[in-house]
């Protein structure tokens, strides 16, 4: 599913995505079908397999003696894969939340079954995906907001997400002396209100977007792929992706995220 039968370089996707209207079909070697697109900033590719996992080309056109490599973030996998993994034991948590995505079934995230019936941080503080947002949450005094009646809508970074921050950053904001600085950058993954994947697509306008205030001030942006997939534009242009949505709280829902939103 990440094997095309020709030389493609960026500039002829780019072409053949302008020519088919802004979203390009390809058929794989292994018979995946996957959708190209350019980002929202216009400045690179962007492939959506079957499943609606999108991947960023980070690296384009690597010339070879017998093709084209294209590095993307993410992986590809066939409609059918999704499928298999529901009927398999769980090797570990991220098997595990792919299972979730059943219908009627509990959501897990970080291994951990989230329950409609408890709040925000009671389940993510269950999530050992969420351990760094957890520990960051207590350091600015949050706790208490965030289990309090909302209902809020968050977009809740995994640990990778702050690992992948320049180095000390984590560190540096968990400083008593910083407080205020990290207070302003959790609750800049926060909204008012119960913003679920359906009621984004309602919102959306003609480009998929939905302009957000959050609980900090600051504004962020979320992007309704084609597939029915969310991303998340931060004031800095950083965006990122929803691996798994629509995990609903007592008090409100939780979007996983891949990376942490930044306010300028």
């Amino acid at each position: 599913c990440h094997v095309v039968a020709t030389e493609a370089m960026s500039e002829a996707i780019g072409t053949m995505i302008a020519d088919d209207g802004g979203s390009h079909m390809i058929e794989t070697v292994g018979g995946c079908m996957l959708n190209a697109e350019m980002n929202a900033a216009g400045d690179g590719i962007q492939i959506t397999d079957e499943n609606g996992t999108i991947a960023n080309v980070t690296i384009a056109d690597v010339d070879q003696s017998n093709g084209v490599i294209h590095v993307t973030d993410a992986v590809f996998t066939p409609a059918a894969a999704q499928d298999a993994a529901a009927a398999a034991p769980a090797d570990d948590a991220m098997a595990a939340d792919t299972m979730a995505a059943d219908a009627g079934a509990v959501p897990v995230v970080g291994g951990a079954e989230m329950p409609a019936t408890n709040d925000i941080v009671t389940n993510a503080m269950n999530s050992a995906d969420h351990t760094t947002l957890v520990a960051a949450v207590q350091a600015a005094g949050l706790v208490e907001t965030l289990q309090g009646e909302g209902p809020f809508t968050v977009f809740a970074p995994v640990n990778d997400a702050f690992a992948a921050l320049p180095a000390g950053t984590v560190d540096t904001l968990l400083l008593p002396e910083n407080k205020d600085m990290l207070t302003k950058v959790l609750t800049a993954h926060v909204v008012a209100g119960n913003w679920t994947a359906e009621m984004f697509r309602e919102e959306a306008n003609s480009e998929g977007m939905v302009n957000l205030d959050t609980v900090s001030g600051d504004a962020l942006t979320v992007q309704v792929q084609p597939s029915g997939s969310l991303s998340v534009f931060d004031e800095s242009g950083n965006v990122y992706n929803v691996p798994i949505g629509d995990v609903m709280q007592s008090n409100g829902v939780i979007h996983v995220l891949d990376g942490v939103l930044l306010p300028k």
